[in-house]
């Protein structure tokens, strides 16, 4: 991060935090692992408080349920939600499981939608009930998607989809064992993020898990960092989540708290004016 002093643009620092780290699953285990019972997450609608290790323990149960599921390392996975404790889950578990995330605007049209799954070819889908008959109904013609998981319950039933109970279900967790990998970041995509879309349709971009520790790095590494005391004080750093998680800008603020554990954060499904205020 470039940093102005007394009028002189100094260059970014030359830090080497994080670099020991051997994936960024590594550093996420390391970083929720020794945060332990300090809260991390709260949702905004109804308080529930949701500890490091609660988050990291729920994580690593996703990381197993794909790998029971038959996602490897380097496999796509993909999402379609508003914000939930459920979207972080299945974020961190990719990462843990060295997947790429492909998170998608719960808001596109079908169109939209079927483009953004033909630029990053998921092999599993999670979905929210909002947006689930019209990602089953896109997914029906593309042959890269395996599965179709329902993170909440609908009223109604398809042979492509399966319940996110049955997705967890203990009997197939309890044959997986779980540790992280160790890979080489900087080939390794972390993040598949849609663009903005403004020359022509969405493009994928590609971020891969060496981008995401240098972001890290900036965000705590040194007294001129954003959550240094000058920029946020001495209390405990409390963050507004309700920047949607399939947006590069929300995506990075979640990977780089958690990651860090450098503060706790507000998840809001989306902005609404009442609930913000």
């Amino acid at each position: 991060m470039m940093r102005i002093q007394n009028k002189i643009i100094h260059r970014p620092d030359d830090s080497t935090l994080y670099e020991d780290a051997a994936s960024l699953g590594h550093l996420l285990v390391k970083s929720l692992s020794e945060a332990g019972d300090k809260i991390m997450l709260i949702c905004g609608l109804t308080g529930q408080k949701l500890s490091a290790i609660d988050l990291l323990n729920n994580s690593i149960k996703y990381a197993r349920a794909m790998t029971a599921a038959g996602i490897q390392p380097g496999d796509v996975v993909s999402i379609v939600s508003e914000n939930s404790f459920e979207f972080a889950f299945i974020m961190f578990g990719s990462i843990l499981l060295n997947c790429a995330l492909a998170p998608i605007n719960n808001s596109y049209g079908m169109s939209e939608m079927e483009h953004a799954m033909k630029l990053s070819k998921p092999k599993i889908i999670f979905v929210s009930a909002a947006m689930s008959k019209q990602v089953v109904n896109v997914a029906k013609s593309l042959s890269f998607v395996q599965k179709i998981v329902l993170i909440n319950d609908v009223p109604w039933s398809d042979e492509s989809t399966m319940t996110l109970r049955d997705f967890l279900n203990p009997k197939a967790l309890n044959v997986v064992k779980f540790a992280p990998r160790a890979v080489e970041r900087s080939k390794t995509v972390c993040l598949i993020m849609c663009s903005s879309g403004t020359t022509g349709l969405p493009k994928g971009v590609q971020i891969s898990q060496a981008n995401i520790v240098v972001t890290i790095r900036h965000v705590n590494s040194s007294e001129n960092s954003i959550l240094a005391k000058v920029n946020v004080g001495d209390g405990e750093v409390v963050v507004l989540g309700l920047l949607p998680l399939f947006h590069v800008f929300g995506a990075a603020v979640m990977i780089c708290t958690m990651a860090s554990a450098s503060g706790c954060i507000v998840l809001l499904p989306k902005f609404e004016e009442k609930t913000f205020l």
